[in-house]
């Protein structure tokens, strides 16, 4: 049995050891990221290995220009990101460069970024309007060589000339079987590219407060930003307008397998480019919300063989009305939708 002098001592220390503030108390805490700051004299490819070896972080430019005569590979767990949210950034690839101007380091990848960064492909006018049969595999291909206008190797050599792979982005994963996982790009502009942005199976997309404008490639096949076999996406805030091929987002699952969801589109610009406007295919649990999609080529909304979501207060006007071709809103084989407040002057499928 304790003293009674001792309870006393004990009590006192107890009641001590309360007032004592918490900051007191230091307390082990996981190690922040870290991050490096360059300027555009600088390699952004040695800096970003750099960050990596040090388990990831984000990388900071400061504003100017940075002429890239590689592709800057994104490593995982790193984002590149302007110093300002307001002068952006530019990384621009150099002339004569056939590659994408930002990928990733490794496929598949984990947690990559590109925040407030200005991305500019340097195409001229001229290389962003390819036809159709420059488009290897491609119906408009094989019958150009089947119908005898033009030789397999007097074609594939003029295709192997054109700057056809200069993606702005390029956050794709092309190996079967195997997904990525974390893909963000925010208050980023990518133009002049033949393709703007293009990512691939990726579960964790999100793409908020971005412009994907002025690119084009070849006809009908190259878009402003195409996500294909993707889930838990949020494309937000986003202006895909104005792009000289393609549409300005496509959303795919090539598999037609409706595995991909949770897929959610809204307060975003979709106007004036070559085809469609958005357009998403095979996809469940879909919300299209406040955006807008006028005078494109063909139709400004399209879903097809979409399951489960809706279609609210979005407006689409100025879009060509061809039967069975093109509509304001097109939804074709969706169902399970919800659909209300939306403005059109043409429609289809509901």
């Amino acid at each position: 049995m304790k003293h009674p002098v001792h309870r006393w001592i004990s009590l006192l220390l107890t009641v001590a050891l309360l007032a004592v503030p918490c900051s007191f108390f230091i307390l082990p805490s996981a190690a922040a990221a870290a991050t490096m700051t360059i300027s555009p004299n600088q390699s952004i490819q040695q800096a970003m290995d750099q960050l990596a070896s040090q388990g990831g972080g984000t990388l900071y430019l400061n504003p100017g220009t940075y002429t890239v005569g590689y592709g800057v590979k994104v490593c995982n767990n790193c984002t590149l990101q302007g110093v300002s949210a307001t002068n952006r950034p530019i990384v621009k690839l150099a002339s004569g460069k056939d590659e994408p101007v930002i990928t990733t380091a490794t496929v598949p990848f984990t947690n990559v970024g590109v925040r407030h960064v200005i991305v500019d492909g340097g195409l001229a006018a001229t290389e962003q309007n390819y036809p159709e049969y420059f488009h290897k595999g491609s119906d408009e291909y094989n019958q150009r060589i089947s119908s005898g206008a033009e030789s397999k190797a007097a074609l594939d050599a003029r295709i192997e000339a054109a700057r056809i792979n200069v993606v702005g982005i390029d956050f794709s994963d092309r190996h079967a079987g195997v997904m990525s996982s974390g893909a963000t790009i925010e208050n980023a502009r990518v133009q002049n590219s033949a393709m703007g942005v293009i990512i691939g199976r990726t579960h964790q997309v999100t793409i908020k407060d971005s412009q994907v404008t002025n690119n084009g490639g070849i006809n009908k096949y190259f878009h402003g930003l195409y996500l294909s076999i993707v889930d838990h996406v949020l494309v937000e805030g986003l202006d895909a307008s104005n792009n000289k091929t393609g549409m300005g987002l496509k959303v795919t699952d090539f598999y037609d397998t409706n595995n991909e969801a949770s897929i959610i589109i809204r307060n975003s610009k979709f106007n004036n480019n070559y085809d469609r406007g958005m357009t998403v295919y095979h996809m469940q649990n879909l919300v299209v919300n406040n955006n807008e999609a006028k005078d494109n080529g063909k139709s400004g909304i399209n879903l097809i063989n979409c399951k489960n979501g809706s279609l609210t207060n979005n407006t689409a006007l100025n879009n060509p009305l061809v039967v069975n071709v093109s509509y304001d809103i097109w939804l074709n084989t969706t169902t399970n939708f919800t659909i209300s407040g939306n403005v059109f002057g043409s429609k289809r499928g509901f």
